[in-house]
């Protein structure tokens, strides 16, 4: 990878919350233009890529892993370069990483604990990858509908986090509301969720008087329709649904 590219690929990921951890392999970054480096494409030369930081994986804490997944496998960028099947297996190649050095430093009982738990947190994130591969979430992903494009990668990015999930529905209630669209959604989401559609409706309503409260822009929904009229839009479809607040 050459420096401009490896430029571009960092300034998309970093933030924060990850910067630290990039200081520490700063060193592996390439720093001399390659004649031969480029961008992967296929799933085989992603995961080759991957086997080839081996030595910079050895060199980070388990916190660091877990910045390191979101950053590879859970930004804007890796939805657009990686299909879900590379995703989920460099995910796997990692946790198997993750419980060998549990097992390395098992005589450090508090690191190896952190190592297993991290390596719980990434099968949670690998079962969400493979949740996205249900045939549903594929035909919702395969629509010429802009917004169900954009709903399709908020729950992607969300890693079946129940708020995220709640905020999405909501979501989809505010700048619709579409019931049968709703009822799709929520039956691709884990089952702790525990929420039916009139729950979504509930939250969105909630949404509203907040924004009318504080005056907010808490969905960017708002910066098109006036809170007033979504809440109108949500009653009036209540009125001709099935829906029952209770």
């Amino acid at each position: 990878m050459s420096p401009d590219s490896s430029k571009l690929y960092l300034t998309d990921i970093l933030n924060d919350s990850n910067v630290h951890m990039f200081a520490k392999v700063a060193s592996d970054i390439p720093k001399s233009n390659s004649s031969n480096a480029k961008v992967p494409i296929t799933k085989t030369e992603w995961i080759h890529r991957y086997e080839s930081c081996s030595n910079t994986l050895q060199r980070l804490d388990p916190i660091d892993i877990l910045d390191l997944v979101d950053s590879i496998t859970f930004s804007e960028r890796a939805l657009e370069k990686m299909n879900i099947d590379c995703r989920s297996d460099i995910v796997k190649r990692i946790i198997k990483f993750c419980r060998g050095r549990s097992s390395i430093h098992k005589s450090n009982i508090l690191l190896s604990t952190e190592w297993s738990e991290v390596a719980t947190t990434l099968n949670a994130l690998h079962l969400h990858l493979q949740r996205l591969e249900d045939e549903t979430l594929v035909q919702l992903r395969e629509s010429f509908d802009p917004k169900i494009k954009d709903y399709c990668k908020e729950f992607d990015l969300s890693k079946s986090d129940i708020e995220k999930l709640h905020n999405l529905l909501a979501r989809i209630v505010l700048e619709g509301p579409d019931l049968e669209l709703l009822k799709t959604f929520i039956s691709c989401c884990p089952p702790e969720i525990d929420w039916e559609p009139s729950d979504a409706y509930m939250k969105a309503i909630n949404v509203i008087c907040e924004q009318i409260k504080h005056n907010q822009n808490f969905f960017t929904c708002f910066k098109e329709v006036a809170p007033i009229h979504a809440l109108e839009a949500i009653l009036h479809d209540m009125t001709k649904t099935t829906v029952c607040i209770a």
